[in-house]
């Protein structure tokens, strides 16, 4: 059956012993606290009941059900039906069955919305941005399951934290469904984060390390993705429900059984809430009856059936914000980017920083860029720039090495190992000045000739003085231009990183909020490392976060 099955439970009626028990419950459910309303229109007869003779045609109640609770929602339907049509009401209940990715992408599309919804986590009614839609009752999940990670047999002895350390460091594939159609994603990424983030002194930071290892082949249907888990020979791990753990677990051969990695106490749940699409009195009706069903003890037995965890709210769902906040990383670190980096090189540079073992402030540059540049994600384009003051000419820039893919068709090893050569010999230019106004204005112009609508597309530049281009444009000049020459649909976000405790914060503030970016402080030069780093890991979700 597939993700979009349409299934009519109208004729559909439990036998026996079970039909004689259901019929209660739901009679209880359609009678207790629904107050039903009788409507005219014409309903089919089902099995043992004579037919309806309404006026006009039936109210028909859409229900859209996530796959994990097809089973429950399908039966409980049916019983919901039959007792309508005993009642002699103008009524009937279809089930499809969709991904809630699908149907929140739908909602957001202006597309078709059903009168109720049963997605897996609160989190998509948010997302699917449907004026109107909201969970309903005090207690609207109706299941649960937690998030984990699944992992081969045997390597889940040391827990979430030796995995994590063990992804940055590149020794374990890590496989997390798009976020735009799993929930899953959202948890596994608090998860990652927080348990990335301690001892740590940027949680950012630590994540991008973690999720530049992302194995994009590691997506997509759980129990595809939990059968290769079952069959690899090399440490891997994929974010998953334990529900699809223990239905997959539940069905395997004992060679071919799969072991989770849990999250800390209080990780992240998916919820499976019922959800009313409007404020219609007849819809959120609809919902409360279908919630009270799905409540009732014949309902938690279906769905507990199924492998999900009774409903709880012990966990609560983290804020929105959280949330999009971790998503907004995933890409950041996950998506290509396309970026310029632009490094100071004027006589500053060369000054030696105290505590720092006689290092120059370029030397602990060179040391962070060599650090940062790995936590690019395969398919990112990056290029080179220094500046002082009329380096070439009267520019106050060079280009070292042009924006260019660092794999495949262009790129590979020998372009990284250019890259990397660039970087290492970056040096000081005795008595050079700082162009920074000018040289922002070309980089900005330089990224946006060549904007990439599939990649992010961003200016990283690292300082540590201020404008003494006297000959070069003022930064009201810089400003306005940037301005008028930013684009919302082609942004190019300047990351500005402050090194030192001379460099001008305020005027690289301004730049940045001018284009949509960010400022990185390290007043103490041997902090450079960790701001680089953090530039690195949210480089691509400016200007959005």
């Amino acid at each position: 059956m597939s993700s979009t099955d349409q299934i009519n439970t109208s004729h559909r009626t439990p036998r026996g012993r079970s039909a004689l028990r259901w019929t209660t419950v739901v009679a209880a459910a359609a009678t207790g606290a629904v107050v039903v309303t009788q409507l005219s229109g014409g309903l089919p007869g089902t099995a043992g009941t004579a037919p309806v003779t309404c006026t006009g045609s039936a109210r028909v109640v859409d229900v859209v059900a996530a796959p994990e609770v097809r089973k429950a929602v399908t039966v409980v339907v049916a019983g919901l039906n039959r007792i309508d049509a005993r009642a002699q009401l103008c009524r009937r209940t279809t089930v499809t069955v969709e991904a809630p990715g699908r149907v929140a992408a739908r909602l957001r599309a202006g597309g078709p919305r059903p009168d109720v919804w049963v997605p897996d986590s609160t989190l998509w009614v948010s997302r699917a941005g449907a004026a109107g839609a909201h969970p309903v009752g005090q207690q609207p999940s109706v299941a649960s399951t937690p998030v984990a990670f699944a992992v081969p047999a045997g390597q889940a002895d040391s827990g979430l934290g030796a995995l994590v350390a063990r992804s940055a460091g590149g020794g374990v594939r890590l496989g997390l469904p798009h976020p735009d159609q799993s929930a899953v994603t959202a948890g596994a990424l608090l998860a990652l984060e927080a348990t990335a983030g301690k001892g740590s002194a940027d949680a950012h930071a630590a994540l991008a390390a973690t999720l530049s290892h992302t194995d994009p082949s590691l997506d997509g249907d759980p129990a595809s993705l939990l059968d290769e888990v079952a069959r690899a020979h090399d440490p891997v791990a994929v974010a998953v429900t334990e529900q699809a753990v223990a239905l997959h677990n539940e069905s395997a051969n004992l060679d071919a059984q799969v072991a989770m990695v849990r999250p800390p106490t209080g990780g992240f749940v998916l919820d499976f809430p019922v959800v009313a699409m409007s404020r219609d009195r007849q819809v959120v009706g609809a919902a409360l009856r279908l919630l009270t069903a799905l409540h009732a003890p014949l309902g938690q037995q279906l769905l507990q059936g199924a492998g999900l965890q009774p409903p709880t709210s012990a966990v609560p769902m983290p804020p929105s914000r959280t949330i999009e906040e971790a998503v907004r990383s995933y890409f950041s670190i996950t998506r290509g980017a396309r970026m310029l980096a632009v490094f100071d090189v004027s006589g500053s540079m060369g000054e030696q920083v105290p505590g720092a073992g006689g290092a120059t402030r370029m030397d602990l540059a060179r040391q962070a860029a060599a650090g940062a540049m790995p936590l690019l994600p395969q398919g990112s384009e990056v290029g080179l720039w220094e500046f002082a003051t009329n380096l070439v000419g009267r520019s106050d820039h060079r280009e070292l090495l042009s924006v260019g893919p660092l794999d495949g068709p262009g790129g590979g090893d020998d372009r990284r190992a250019a890259l990397a050569l660039s970087v290492a010999g970056l040096q000081q230019i005795v008595d050079g000045g700082t162009g920074l106004y000018d040289t922002t204005l070309a980089a900005v112009r330089a990224v946006h000739r060549g904007w990439d609508p599939d990649r992010v597309n961003s200016v990283v530049l690292l300082t540590d003085g201020r404008n003494d281009d006297a000959a070069g444009i003022d930064l009201a000049t810089l400003l306005a231009q940037l301005r008028a020459e930013d684009d919302p649909q082609r942004p190019v976000p300047v990351i500005s990183l402050v090194y030192g405790p001379d460099a001008d914060a305020a005027a690289l503030r301004a730049i940045s909020e001018a284009t949509g970016g960010a400022t990185y402080v390290a007043r103490d030069p041997r902090d450079v490392g960790q701001i680089m780093l953090d530039a690195f890991g949210r480089r691509a979700c400016r200007p959005a976060c």
